[in-house]
């Protein structure tokens, strides 16, 4: 699996409410994420959890 590049900033929506370092995050809403955090997303809740992440 590829990893993001953890100095870019990604538009991302997810497939299911999730949580990630203690923060919820909704699948309704579009997120900002560095790439970092969203490599850290990937780790703890799986590749399926992203929907779409669009790098800026």
């Amino acid at each position: 699996m590829a990893k993001f590049d953890d100095d870019a900033t990604y538009n991302v929506t997810l497939t299911r409410p999730i949580t990630v370092a203690g923060i919820p995050f909704l699948p309704r809403d579009e997120h900002k994420m560095r790439g970092g955090f969203l490599n850290r997303l990937v780790e703890e809740n799986g590749r399926d959890a992203v929907d779409a992440a669009k790098r800026l």
